[in-house]
């Protein structure tokens, strides 16, 4: 089975002198499924284009980083652009993170944000991408109230405590591991139980790569597996088919 990255940014300028040359990388490690992930709408064209070209799963969202500072107007015209883009594969990145969002009034825009994301995915029929830092009690609420998308969720480089994974679980939610399992005791605890059918596996490249100060890149797919596959006492090769399984149900087009 060729395996799957559940969340990458191959659009980003870090990959754009060697991308194809990161691509074999990753084929001839056996990666050869990527999902790429939009984080600013300067960067919808990028993800698009880059998608089409190498076959990959695409996403399209207002990250919480980079709209939490926008005045309501300037991200609801952003949010109605979005509604006017074609999203056939998912929505996202969005999400609550706390760590950003200081103040009450950018918190409730990260909300407000992520229940408009939310709205169009259940609209189109396409999962939706979640980025959630120091706010696992709140995304647990929010899409308790507002309901997880029928075709899907995914909390990608999950960073939460371990208290959290059976409620977010109950609601269908996958959870995507990344680097973070390597040095990150509760990420480990995560990982060693999640279930089976809500497990992926990522690398957010070219983000928290597998080396310190490194670049990140699709092939360290495989580091991550080997260590939650030592956690959940069984193969690498058991891992990986089961996250690229998984990560083809939730995005078909892969």
């Amino acid at each position: 089975m060729t395996w799957v990255d559940a969340h990458t940014h191959l659009d980003l300028p870090a990959f754009d002198v060697d991308r194809a040359d990161v691509l074999d990388r990753a084929r001839a490690a056996g990666v050869g499924g990527f999902v790429i992930c939009a984080a600013a709408p300067h960067d919808w064209d990028q993800v698009e284009r880059v998608g089409r070209q190498i076959g990959a799963a695409w996403t399209l969202g207002v990250h919480p980083w980079w709209g939490t500072d926008l005045d309501d107007a300037t991200h609801d015209a952003l949010l109605h652009a979005l509604s006017r883009r074609q999203t056939p594969h998912g929505i996202g990145e969005t999400g609550l993170d706390f760590a950003r969002a200081k103040e009450p009034v950018a918190r409730e825009r990260q909300r407000s944000s992520t229940r408009a994301h939310l709205a169009l995915a259940r609209e189109r029929g396409v999962p939706v991408v979640l980025h959630v830092v120091r706010a696992y009690p709140q995304i647990t609420a929010l899409l308790k109230a507002d309901g997880v998308p029928e075709a899907g969720a995914m909390i990608h480089a999950w960073s939460g405590p371990p208290d959290t994974l059976d409620k977010l679980a109950t609601l269908g939610v996958c959870v995507s591991i990344g680097a973070g399992v390597a040095t990150s005791s509760r990420i480990a605890e995560v990982a060693a139980r999640v279930p089976d059918p809500l497990l992926l596996l990522e690398t957010d490249a070219p983000d928290q790569p597998w080396t310190p100060g490194a670049r990140g890149e699709p092939a360290d797919l495989v580091r991550v597996a080997e260590r939650v596959a030592a956690l959940r006492g069984c193969t690498t090769l058991q891992v990986m088919d089961l996250s690229a399984r998984n990560a083809r149900t939730l995005f078909p087009a892969l």
